[in-house]
């Protein structure tokens, strides 16, 4: 008689996902390049043009010098202290190709200055297979050719070398920037659109375009998708990102050469169109100038936006469609009331039971948090007021938004600038034209504003974390205060119990020896009980992002759908070793990567994943839309980031499974794992989530003996009724005579009603046996 042992294996279930392979970009010989000239080079419609033969500043024009590559180079913008000029659009052709064969095509530039430039040495150009559709590219992300370290031997790059391509002269080097890979048309002929980056202080100097074989892409960090080849924001603009009822995202940033712009993106289709939104007056590069986005009554977008302590007021433009695709879809860029100082940030929320008020808070008088309303729309606006008064105009305290967009706004916010002031944080609401603390408390009216946080009023919010120089007494630890920890506001929003849930980052100066980069930084998550703020330390942010402020993390945020998931980025070796805020080595190269948390307990514990590995650049300032309906969505930026005004990031974003009514996920939701992998085991009991789902009588949450029945001759499980009516999993009784991999092998007999299946054991031949129930999930 077969011999089995006393319990069923069953491993976790193979998840049937597709999945896209990427491998190092790689090119199977050498480049040929073309030089740019009149000859190949025309406009963008064809058009001959020829470039004036001397520098003209401010003509909008191209000029031509003798120098660079084969003799010329076609420069832009070399009067960089007054940004104003703005040449045509460029197209080079190249010719005698093999007609419908695919090839790599690469686009060459100078740049000047060391190995990381900023200012003027910035040096940039705008590439493209359509006029339309132009990728941006400077030093920062495109390979250095002169470069006496890695630079290449033109010999063994090129494949013309009459005479040599010339990679470096004085302080200029030639800059490298991968277009992409295109097929040549019937004529054997492939064109190359060219653009300077007008409005910013960047030059353009354009020295020819080259192509080789097909070039495989990089692999992408996290596997994602690339929305923007060039974008960046700060966190203190709500709601930079968006989900249009479509489905499709809006997603706001700063681009490399200061213009304030959003990508209206398909998360099915992975194509995105982009819209420069702000006019030429508003380029600024700096990434606290990103968008904001509000949804309107009858679906428009109203964009609101600001630059950086530079004009007494703000912008906003409104479209004419719920979706947005080009700027003609937006009406003309009007300007917000006027300030009394200048103004910094956009935040505009629309409460729907206050007959559509729009609140919008921006950083203004008295550098403190700034409200003026619109009751018609975002016409027209109030004057501005302060809404939460403190200091004398350099405490600067900063809030984060969110908003239900029906009654209610949750607001958490400091004391000031965690440089300046002994921060604590604070949690406030506006409900019902009243801004009350957490607990319910009224703290003001909204018609007698401001809330005057300073003594001897100290109106406050509720106390998310509280600054104490003090160490800890006996049963205290980093849940309670770190010692002269400073916090800053990362992202609040509401649980199922429409309680908030924020998440903050607490900053201690020289915790590993002296200097900035020796500064500690530590992620927090807190939760309002209904009475209080439990808040836990729950991750290692590692050291500051550059010397000038030692407060930037990585960035911490909740995914709003999923309020018990948060995505960090850190540059800690170990992030998650929670027992110790002092030995804190840090990753190689400094590197900030992204991770995933799941808690199932309130925020007392949380589980962790690696979204990004061993990524070539930086992952930074996460953020997850609203309503986006996905088992996950994520947003970030991958990249080079010196500082708020030198950067060079791209956007990328993870858009999962969506989360359909009757399958896993919604499944998931109801049993009070939302956002948890179908592999995972919450319960610790060896039954795994999806085992959990697909079979009946299992609570996830609770750990529970090893399913199925064995009656010595038939093996059988019960199917949960929900999950067979999904039609989201497939069910398979296995059988192996040693446990060996590649050793299983479906039961033969298995038989499969409705809500059962089985299979006799005894026919699986004599011997010892195992037997394992495998689940497998489908799209």
């Amino acid at each position: 008689m077969p011999a089995f042992p006393p319990f069923f294996s069953l491993p976790f279930p193979v998840a049937v996902l597709a999945a896209m392979l990427f491998i190092p970009l790689s090119v199977g010989g050498q480049i040929t390049y073309v030089d740019a000239s009149p000859t190949n080079t025309t406009l963008a419609n064809g058009d001959p043009y020829t470039p004036t033969a001397s520098l003209i500043n401010d003509d909008d024009e191209w000029s031509l010098r003798t120098f660079g590559n084969l003799g010329t180079v076609y420069t832009a913008n070399d009067n960089n202290a007054n940004p104003g000029e703005d040449a045509p659009v460029l197209r080079t052709t190249l010719g005698g190709l093999n007609a419908g064969e695919e090839y790599g095509v690469h686009v060459y530039f100078w740049g000047a200055g060391n190995d990381s430039p900023s200012g003027n040495q910035r040096w940039d150009i705008l590439a493209g297979f359509a006029s339309d559709e132009l990728s941006f590219f400077d030093v920062n992300n495109s390979p250095n050719l002169g470069h006496a370290v890695s630079g290449v031997d033109p010999a063994a790059h090129f494949s013309n070398e009459a005479p040599p391509v010339l990679v470096a002269e004085d302080d200029r080097r030639l800059y490298e920037a991968f277009v992409g890979n295109v097929v040549a048309d019937g004529n054997g002929e492939i064109r190359v659109f060219i653009d300077d980056a007008p409005g910013n202080p960047n030059r353009t100097w354009y020295d020819g375009v080259g192509f080789g074989p097909p070039a495989t892409p990089p692999p992408t960090p996290g596997n994602g998708v690339e929305l923007a080849p060039s974008g960046v924001w700060t966190w203190f603009n709500d709601n930079q990102a968006i989900v249009l009822p479509n489905g499709r995202h809006l997603v706001g940033y700063v681009r490399g050469d200061g213009r304030i712009a959003a990508t209206n993106f398909d998360p099915e289709t992975a194509i995105g169109t982009e819209i420069v939104l702000g006019a030429p007056g508003t380029v600024e590069v700096d990434d606290h100038n990103n968008p904001s986005f509000t949804p309107l009554a009858d679906g428009r977008i109203f964009a609101a936006y600001s630059r950086h302590d530079t004009d007494n007021h703000w912008f906003h433009r409104t479209s004419s469609t719920a979706d947005p695709r080009t700027l003609d879809d937006f009406g003309p860029q009007m300007q917000g009331p006027g300030m009394p100082r200048r103004n910094s940030y956009s935040n505009a929320f629309r409460l729907a039971a206050e007959s559509g008020r729009i609140y919008h808070f921006s950083r203004s008088i008295n550098y403190n948090p700034t409200l003026t309303v619109s009751d018609n729309e975002g016409v027209d606006w109030s004057e501005p007021e302060i809404f939460i008064l403190t200091g004398t105009g350099s405490n600067r305290p900063y809030t984060r938004f969110s908003s239900n967009h029906q009654d209610l706004i949750d607001i958490i916010y400091t004391d000031g600038h965690p440089r300046n002031q002994q921060n604590s944080l604070y949690h406030l609401r506006i409900t019902g034209g009243e801004v009350r603390s957490s607990d319910g408390t009224v703290v003001r009216e909204i018609d007698d504003l401001p809330v005057r946080h300073d003594a001897p009023h100290l109106e406050r919010g509720g106390v998310i974390y509280p600054y104490s120089s003090d160490p800890w007494g006996e049963g205290q630890g980093p849940d309670d205060w770190i010692p002269d920890g400073r916090a800053w506001s990362w992202d609040v929003h509401r649980d199922a119990e429409n309680h908030p849930v924020a998440v903050f980052s607490v900053r201690v100066a020289n915790v590993t020896g002296s200097g900035w980069n020796h500064n500690r930084i530590y992620y927090y998550y807190a939760r309002w009980t209904g009475s209080s703020w439990q808040r836990r330390f729950i991750a290692h942010a590692g050291r500051p992002l550059y010397s000038a402020e030692g407060d930037y993390a990585g960035g911490i945020c909740i995914d709003p759908e999923h309020p018990n998931v948060v995505y960090i980025s850190t540059n800690a070796a170990n992030p998650f070793n929670l027992s110790t805020l002092d030995d804190v080595p840090l990753a190689a190269d400094d590197r900030y990567e992204i991770y995933r948390g799941v808690t199932d307990d309130g925020g007392l514990t949380f589980t962790w994943e690696a979204v990004t590995e061993a990524s070539p650049a930086d992952n930074l300032r996460p953020v997850v839309p609203e309503g986006h309906g996905r088992e996950r969505t994520l947003i970030w930026l991958h990249g080079t980031y010196q500082s708020y005004t030198s950067f060079s990031t791209r956007v990328f974003g993870i858009f999962g499974t969506p989360l359909v009514a009757g399958s896993f996920e919604s499944w998931a939701e109801q049993a009070g794992i939302a956002g948890q992998p179908f592999d995972g085991d919450v319960s610790g009991d060896g039954i795994s989530n999806g085992l959990a789902y697909a079979l009946d009588g299992i609570d996830p949450l609770v750990s529970h003996p090893q399913p199925g029945d064995f009656d010595g001759e038939i093996l059988s499980f019960a199917k949960r009724p929900e999950a067979v009516a999904n039609g989201d999993v497939v069910y398979q009784i296995e059988v192996s005579p040693d446990l060996s991999p590649g050793s299983w092998i479906p039961a033969p007999g298995v038989v499969v009603d409705d809500l059962l299946i089985s299979a006799n054991i005894r026919q699986a031949g004599d011997g010892r046996m195992f037997a394992r129930l495998r689940v497998d999930k489908t799209e």
